[in-house]
């Protein structure tokens, strides 16, 4: 759950994407989405034992960043139960009369952090289960090629919608944006790997 990035950027771009969201209704349900996230993250370190990370606001929204480093099993629970959360609490809403748009809200919450991406849950989860049953040094290079390819595929499914149909901006500029962050991640982590 190691986190990079930060502060007020990712603070205004959140506060951007909220005011983005077509409508107030939805900017609450995108909050309260976010809020269940990040109390299944609070949950799991809690159930692993682990001391309760510091909250901060990233590029990518809310982060949770350990206080002290997790094992790789722990590292997998914990970020895998941020999107277990929004499923539970989709599957749960899905039943109430009028709960369909917050259900919705969950669920594509869920399902945008369990996409492979390097900077996601997903792809924390992928890099700690590889790094369980291989070298970590496998498990980033692994992680970092699906997480290129999965961009490419998020990136081309946006451009045909916009293209198609007009919509879909908003959802190109976030995986762009995770793509210049991956790129910039690399970039920053072969300089400091120079003598």
């Amino acid at each position: 759950m190691r986190g990079r990035g930060g502060g007020l950027v990712g603070a205004l771009l959140f506060v951007v994407g909220l005011y983005l969201a077509e409508s107030a209704s939805l900017a609450t349900s995108l909050l309260v989405a976010v809020a269940v996230h990040e109390a299944g993250h609070l949950v799991a370190f809690c159930l692993v034992g682990a001391p309760l990370p510091r909250l901060r606001v990233a590029l990518q929204g809310l982060r949770l960043d350990p206080r002290a480093p997790l094992s790789y099993r722990a590292e997998a629970i914990c970020a895998v139960s941020g999107p277990v959360a929004n499923l539970l609490a989709a599957l749960a809403l899905s039943s109430l009369s009028g709960g369909a748009e917050l259900a919705t809200v969950h669920l594509l919450t869920a399902a945008v952090n369990l996409l492979p991406i390097t900077s996601l849950d997903g792809g924390r989860t992928l890099k700690a289960t590889l790094a369980r049953f291989s070298s970590l040094a496998h498990a980033e290079a692994v992680g970092e090629w699906v997480s290129l390819a999965t961009l490419t595929v998020m990136l081309t499914l946006c451009l045909g919608l916009l293209w198609c149909g007009g919509v879909g901006g908003q959802a190109y500029f976030f995986f762009l944006f995770l793509l210049m962050e991956q790129f910039s991640h690399r970039r920053a982590d072969s300089l400091s790997a120079e003598p």
